[in-house]
């Protein structure tokens, strides 16, 4: 990016926040921006249209401020955590009787919905197979309370499911996960 007075303008970002330089005084700053690096818009841009409390003149812009942005299109990184235990049954055939019960869970058995901050729901699905006993289990770890559909909840169990053999823990955008096959039945 070319030098420009507007230091710290993140374009194209999927945060609506900048952290300015104490030299900004214009508007036409932005514009700078925008022309150095061939970035169009289908209206000229304005600061009080991503902050409405700086005001056409940008005097109220706090110099030297730090925030975490993202690029548009960024993908949360995924990890999954795999181990093995006492009881513990490998996936393998079973794998899809797995990602039906976690279907089944997130769209009609309370998996899906709003979670309180820190809050962890559970379950215990027998397998149809008769071999054992699917848990799972989805806790939110952001800082305020969330809501999470019946697909998103299937795809974090898929984390885990399909990237241990057996037991596993996943986490991304601050949700952790685990599930696991493991033999006997689930209680009544």
């Amino acid at each position: 990016m070319k030098p420009s007075t507007f230091t710290g303008l993140i374009i194209n970002a999927g945060l609506s926040l900048a952290a300015p330089s104490p030299t900004v005084t214009k508007a036409t700053a932005i514009e700078s921006v925008k022309a150095d690096n061939g970035i169009t818009t289908p209206y000229p841009i304005q600061p009080d249209m991503w902050n409405p409390t700086v005001g056409d003149e940008c005097f109220n812009l706090w110099a030297d401020v730090n925030v975490c942005v993202r690029e548009i299109g960024f993908e949360y990184p995924t990890s999954a955590a795999c181990s093995t235990g006492e009881g513990t049954l490998p996936w393998g055939k079973h794998k899809a009787d797995a990602l039906a019960a976690a279907r089944e869970w997130c769209n009609s058995g309370g998996g899906a919905n709003a979670y309180e901050i820190y809050e962890t729901k559970e379950t215990c699905i027998d397998a149809p197979s008769n071999a054992g006993k699917f848990t799972f289990s989805i806790r939110n770890e952001h800082e305020r309370r969330l809501a999470i559909t019946g697909n998103k909840c299937q795809a974090l169990l898929k984390i885990s499911i399909d990237g241990c053999p057996e037991r596993g823990q996943g986490k991304t955008q601050s949700w952790f996960m685990e599930t696991t096959f493991e033999t006997g039945k689930c209680k009544a």
